[in-house]
């Protein structure tokens, strides 16, 4: 059976070319702007650009062209963006060349970009590692600020007018939550289920040992306008479960978080033709407390749609399976061959598990087919009943459940298309057509 790659509905994908990191999330007020790390010569991982794409509802993308072309100081790596007082979209990004410096960009009409004259607005001499910068609104200081990845830590910077910046803190983390290298950090602020507000740092991290691989993780603390501090929860907090969700970042303009995150990166590259890299749905972030402890919680993005009793036949397009049950139960999709592409279940031990079949569009040896990121199971946040919502667009799969506690992103390529569902152990099974 050949297998037919249908290209997500939901999920950007680009018109050709690579992508990865999200960059310059923003609601400009009018609409949605979305630029994302681009190769437009390749398929494959290449000279950075910057693609542009606008929207009126986060979930179906125009691509508008490319904003940021490499140049002298380097090619355009991950960053930013803000909405200005004086109405102005600015861009605030790495540009990676014998070291990686910050710069910025200006546009009047928030699609025609120039670069400041006097780049990079943020020198860097002596790290390696030096990128990814994130604005916000320091409320504290009544002004802009941005978090910087600097290696094993991350750096806080302010500034009056985006030009002229000064170091204002720096926060390492500890323990098991410290990895190798930190990169598309973000900070924003939530407040707990009894209003009390909290910071979050978000970070993609890469590790090796226990928690191998490319993860992204938060840490829960407070903000002084100088620099976090984390002061809740030593437990690692994941973002995502899996391995293929990564880089992820959050909305400028938004009254609530919104978080998306590049969906494809431990199992680039991909079998598609003509492109490669998809970004994940919205995701809506809160922090709500799971078993006593305060845990981030994320809802998707999702259009409108109506819940009805499953049958055993899948619909085309995307479309989301709901299921509860009172405890252990599997669900599996099978594809056209016949064969259960993914399946979905919750064991006797309180973990939620999750795993896709190996696939021959890839490298026997390839990270999409290595057990260690084909297969999860994860202890459960919560006790008791479950409910788990099931998202598939294309190839492109994404699982919550526990109130948006468990929370994962994976490509699963089926033979065909997808065909129909096993599930066994469920209270009830509902479905939605999303396209």
């Amino acid at each position: 059976m050949p297998h037919v790659l249908q290209r997500p509905a939901l999920h950007f994908t680009p018109q050709r070319g690579w992508i990865n990191d999200p960059n310059g999330l923003l609601w400009d007020g009018t609409r949605y702007h979305l630029f994302a790390q681009h190769n437009p010569h390749d398929v494959v991982w290449g000279p950075m650009h910057w693609l542009h794409a606008t929207s009126g509802d986060m979930l179906h993308w125009r691509e508008v062209g490319i904003a940021l072309y490499p140049d002298e100081i380097g090619a355009m790596f991950s960053g930013s963006a803000a909405k200005l007082a004086d109405g102005r979209m600015a861009l605030m990004y790495t540009a990676h060349g014998e070291r990686e410096q910050q710069c910025v960009a200006f546009s009047k009409d928030g699609f025609c970009f120039e670069k400041y004259g006097a780049n990079p607005v943020i020198r860097n001499e002596k790290l390696k590692d030096f990128r990814d910068p994130k604005l916000f609104w320091n409320r504290i200081r009544g002004c802009w600020s941005a978090v910087i990845a600097a290696g094993d830590h991350v750096e806080f910077y302010c500034s009056d007018d985006l030009i002229d910046w000064r170091k204002t803190g720096a926060f390492t983390p500890t323990g098991k939550h410290r990895g190798e290298l930190f990169e598309c950090p973000d900070l924003l602020f939530l407040q707990t289920p009894e209003g009390e507000p909290v910071a979050v740092l978000t970070a993609s991290m890469i590790f090796r040992g226990e928690e191998t691989g490319c993860r992204m993780q938060a840490f829960l603390g407070g903000f002084d306008g100088d620099s976090f501090h984390q002061t809740q929860s030593t437990e690692l907090l994941r973002l995502d479960v899996g391995y293929d969700s990564y880089a992820g970042v959050t909305f400028a303009g938004l009254e609530e978080p919104v978080l998306m995150n590049w969906m494809s990166a431990a199992s680039c590259p991909l079998p598609t033709s003509g492109y490669c890299g998809c970004l994940s749905l919205p995701r809506g972030l809160r922090l709500v407390r799971a078993d006593g402890a305060l845990r981030l919680a994320q809802t998707p993005v999702l259009p409108p749609h109506a819940w009805e009793a499953a049958g055993e036949a899948l619909p085309q397009g995307a479309f989301a399976l709901r299921l509860r049950a009172g405890g252990p139960f599997a669900l599996e999709l099978l594809d056209e061959a016949g064969a259960a592409a993914l399946r979905v279940w919750a064991d006797e031990a309180g973990r939620l598990c999750t795993t896709r079949r190996q696939s021959d569009a890839f490298a026997p040896d390839s990270c999409y087919n290595r057990d260690g990121y084909r297969m999860t199971c994860i202890p459960r946040a919560v006790s008791g009943p479950i409910e788990v919502i099931v998202i598939c667009d294309g190839y492109c799969v994404e699982i919550f459940a526990d109130a948006g506690t468990y929370a994962h992103g994976l490509l699963v390529f089926p033979e065909g298309k997808w065909a129909r569902l096993n599930c066994t152990e469920a209270n009830r099974l509902e479905l939605a057509r999303l396209s």
